[in-house]
C-alpha cells in the first residue's frame, strides 16, 4: 500500500468513525441544545490535567467540522507532543 494510498484509507476510516460515534451520541438531535440561541459562538480551550501526549487530532476535527464547518481550532502542539493548553477552539454552541 502506498503512503498516498494509506493516508487516503486513514482519513475515510476517521470520517466514518466520527460519523458513527455522532450517530450514537447525538442522534435525532440536542434536546437541550434547543435552549440555546442558533447563531450563539463559544470558545473553549482543550487542556489536560496530567502530563499527556497528544494524538487523535484528526478525529477531533473531524468532529467538531462536522458540528459546525466554520469552526476554528488553533492546535499549541503537535501530534506526539504535549502543550497546555493542548487546543483553542472557537464554535458554534448549537
Amino acid at each position: 500500500m502506498t503512503q498516498e494510498l494509506s493516508i487516503s484509507a486513514l482519513a475515510a476510516e476517521v470520517e466514518r468513525n466520527v460519523a458513527t460515534a455522532l450517530a450514537e451520541d447525538v442522534g435525532s438531535g440536542d434536546l437541550t441544545a434547543l435552549l440555546i440561541a442558533a447563531e450563539t459562538r463559544a470558545r473553549a480551550n482543550v487542556i489536560s490535567r496530567v502530563d499527556a501526549v497528544l494524538c487523535g487530532t484528526p478525529w477531533f476535527e473531524s468532529c467538531f467540522r462536522r458540528l459546525d464547518a466554520a469552526v476554528s481550532i488553533r492546535w499549541n502542539a503537535r501530534e506526539t507532543s504535549s502543550a497546555c493548553p493542548l487546543s483553542s477552539i472557537r464554535a458554534s454552541v448549537r
